[in-house]
C-alpha cells in the first residue's frame, strides 16, 4: 500500500514538472519511479521470513501456522524425579515445514493431560530453530504425568510427553496399626504395623532395610521388657511386628519403632495378667 501511495505521488510530480519549461523536474520524477519499482522487485524476491509475511509479522506477534507445517517432540520425554520436584530438563518441541525448515514465531500451548503436575511455557513463541520449551513441575502424588503440546492448525496432531513422579525421601514413620491392650507374655494383637512416608504422606514402597521396636523407658512396670521378634524388614514401605510380647503386667506401656533414622511411638496400652481361663493363676 505504501508503494502505491509513493508511486501515485511520483506520477503527480511528473505531471506537474512536465508542464514546466525545464526538463530537470521530469527527469527527477522518472528517477523516483525507477527507484520505487526496483525496491518493490527486490522486496518480492526476499524470503517470506525476511518480508514479514511468513513466520511472523516482524514485530514478534505469534502467527497461525500455515498448511504443511507440523509439530514434533524433540527431547525431554521419559524423565523421572521425586514428587514436588521440577524436572531437570524441559520438554522441547519443534515446528517445521514439510521441507524440514524451522518455523519461528509460532505460539505453542501446553497442558497436563493426566496425572498430577503443572506445566509452564518457557518460550512465548518458537525460536529461530523452530523450537519451544515447556517445564513440568511434578505434583505431590506418585505416578505418571502426561503432557501435551499443541499448535493451531499444525498437521499430525499434538506432541506428547510422559514423566514419572516417585515418592520422595523418608520423612516420617507412622503407625498404621497402633498398640492395643494385651496380656502378659501374649503377642500384641492386632500386629503392630508402621509405614514409611515422604513429606507429602506418600508411602515409600521401594524402601528396604529393617525397623526395630523397643519398650520406651519409664513406661509401664519397672524392670519390664519387650521380647519376641523385635526387628522386621520393610516390605512395600511397611514393617509389621506380629510377635511382640511384654513380660510383666502393668499400665501405661509404650513402644518405639525406629527405621531409616526416624522414630514412631505407640499410644499407651495396658498389660494384664492371664486370666484363669487362659492358663493364668
Amino acid at each position: 500500500m505504501d508503494y502505491l501511495k509513493s508511486f501515485s505521488a511520483a506520477c503527480r510530480m511528473a505531471r506537474t514538472v512536465g508542464l514546466s519549461r525545464s526538463g530537470r523536474g521530469w527527469r527527477r520524477a522518472l528517477l523516483m519511479l525507477l527507484v520505487l519499482v526496483g525496491c518493490r522487485a527486490g522486496d518480492l524476491l526476499r524470503p517470506p521470513a525476511d518480508r514479514g509475511d511468513g513466520d511472523g509479522d516482524g514485530n514478534g506477534t505469534p502467527i497461525v501456522p500455515q498448511p504443511g507445517q507440523r509439530l514434533l517432540a524433540v527431547s525431554g520425554d521419559g524423565q523421572a524425579d521425586s514428587v514436588g520436584a521440577t524436572l531437570a530438563q524441559p520438554f522441547v518441541v519443534r515446528i517445521e515445514r514439510a521441507s524440514g525448515a524451522p518455523v519461528s514465531g509460532v505460539a505453542v500451548a501446553w497442558r497436563v493431560v493426566s496425572g498430577a503436575g503443572s506445566i509452564t511455557s518457557v518460550d512465548a513463541v518458537s525460536n529461530a530453530a523452530g523450537e519451544a520449551r515447556g517445564l513440568l513441575t511434578l505434583g505431590t502424588v506418585p505416578g505418571t504425568i502426561v503432557v501435551e503440546a499443541s499448535v493451531a492448525s499444525a498437521e499430525g496432531g499434538p506432541a506428547r510427553f510422559a514423566a514419572i513422579a516417585r515418592p520422595g525421601a523418608p520423612h516420617a514413620l507412622r503407625f498404621e496399626v497402633d498398640a492395643s491392650d494385651t496380656e502378659v507374655n501374649a503377642p500384641i494383637r492386632p500386629a503392630l504395623r508402621v509405614v514409611l512416608e515422604d513429606r507429602f504422606g506418600n508411602s515409600i514402597s521401594q524402601a528396604s532395610g529393617l525397623a526395630t521396636i523397643v519398650l520406651v523407658e519409664d513406661t509401664g512396670t519397672p524392670l519390664a521388657s519387650a521380647y519376641g521378634d523385635l526387628a522386621e524388614p520393610f516390605v512395600a514401605g511397611r514393617a509389621e511386628f506380629s510377635n511382640v510380647r511384654i513380660d510383666l503386667p502393668g499400665s501405661g506401656y509404650r513402644l518405639r519403632v525406629v527405621g531409616h533414622g526416624l522414630a514412631a511411638i505407640t499410644k499407651t496400652f495396658d498389660v494384664a495378667l492371664l486370666s484363669a481361663e487362659d492358663g493364668g493363676p
